[in-house]
């Protein structure tokens, strides 16, 4: 299995400026298992919340 790095913040604070519009529009679980499925962890969604 390939492993890939997370991206880094954007530098100069534009990261963290635009964390409560980016977090209006997704909620936890769903943005968690965007980001698991983007960087190809394989899981089984019945038990990532359990």
């Amino acid at each position: 299995m390939e492993r890939r790095p997370l991206s880094p913040p954007r530098p100069g604070g534009a990261y963290l400026a635009g964390q409560a519009e980016h977090h209006g529009s997704e909620d936890f679980n769903f943005e968690l298992l965007r980001l698991l499925r983007a960087h190809g962890v394989e899981f089984e969604e019945k038990y990532v919340f359990d």
